[in-house]
């Protein structure tokens, strides 16, 4: 009988086939049991909290009431980050761009990131849960307290009125003499509005009083005052029969109640360079610069933009 030939060719590669999927399934399963092995290790790193010692448990095992879903959470957690720690180098094959760290400066951007935020949450889970929420809290409601702080002391300013000069544009609460609200308004200044532009005649302005609007009243002088820009630098102010003028020409003012204009004459000298003449709208009851003279424009708080309080005395400016 004769010798047998040699298999197909079609049989030999399907061999070969077979073999290298075998191999390839050896290879992914040693690469799951080692996965599975560094999550054993890590559930097995694990103490048990007992009064006589320490030994190892399993996830899921009861020791002296501990309960197994805490230790559950504990081992899950470490032996995730023992298999992210070993993950293969393959699996990141293809991600491309979008792998963090695929290039060394990624890699330094993304370690600035998880540095700062790892220590936060170490820091936060060694806290208990309700006590947790409370920092919470307390932090933001700190961070909320500060930004408006700041933002008051550098931005927006609220005032109240306390007196009857600028009625009745700006309402005083009665019973004081001569106020005509229930409520005082309140008011927000703009205190870089200065800083960027330059007084405007017609603004009402919150200002620091000067020395001599010590005349005014005790307590007056450097307090804070409230009034309307109605002479700018260089110019000259008079007043007859309470009508205003600059330069001698009749100052247009839709704002004062005629029958709080006054009958006052007067005239004034130039106003000096970086300084500015105010008035209240109520002309019968304001100590202004009729009384104590300009206001140096570092004096100058800022403008009134908006009066905020009571509701139905909102307005914008």
């Amino acid at each position: 009988m004769g010798a047998a030939g040699p298999p197909p060719a079609s049989t030999s590669h399907r061999e070969e086939e077979n073999e290298d999927d075998r191999a390839e399934e050896q290879r992914g399963g040693d690469d799951h049991a080692g996965h599975l092995g560094l999550a054993a290790a890590a559930a097995l790193l694990v103490p048990a909290r007992t009064g006589r010692r320490d030994r190892p448990i399993l996830p899921g095992r009861r020791f002296d009431g501990e309960r197994p879903g805490k230790l559950d959470a504990h081992a899950g957690r470490l032996a995730r980050s023992l298999v992210d720690t070993h993950a293969p180098v393959n699996s990141l094959k293809g991600a491309g761009s979008n792998v963090a760290g695929s290039t060394p400066a990624d890699r330094r951007r993304a370690q600035n990131v998880r540095v700062p935020m790892r220590l936060l949450d170490r820091a936060q889970s060694r806290i208990p849960q309700p006590w947790r929420t409370v920092v919470d809290s307390l932090v933001t409601i700190s961070l909320a307290i500060v930004f408006v702080l700041a933002f008051e002391a550098e931005v927006a300013k609220p005032y109240r009125i306390p007196s009857p000069s600028m009625e009745p544009t700006l309402h005083c609460a009665r019973p004081v003499a001569y106020c005509q609200g229930r409520f005082s308004d309140r008011v927000i200044a703009n205190r870089l509005a200065y800083r960027f532009g330059d007084p405007e005649r017609g603004q009402i302005v919150v200002f620091r009083a000067p020395a001599k609007a010590e005349r005014c009243g005790r307590g007056d002088a450097g307090s804070t005052f409230v009034k309307r820009i109605v002479g700018l630098p260089g110019e000259v102010i008079s007043e007859r029969n309470g009508v205003v003028s600059v330069d001698g020409d009749r100052l247009d003012e839709p704002y004062v109640d005629p029958s709080l204009r006054g009958n006052e004459t007067g005239r004034w000298p130039r106003v000096a360079s970086g300084n500015y003449f105010v008035l209240g709208d109520n002309r019968t009851h304001s100590c202004d610069s009729r009384m104590w003279g300009t206001v140096p424009r570092s004096d100058l708080v800022g403008p009134v933009v908006v009066t905020y309080w009571p509701p139905s005395r909102l307005s914008f400016r």
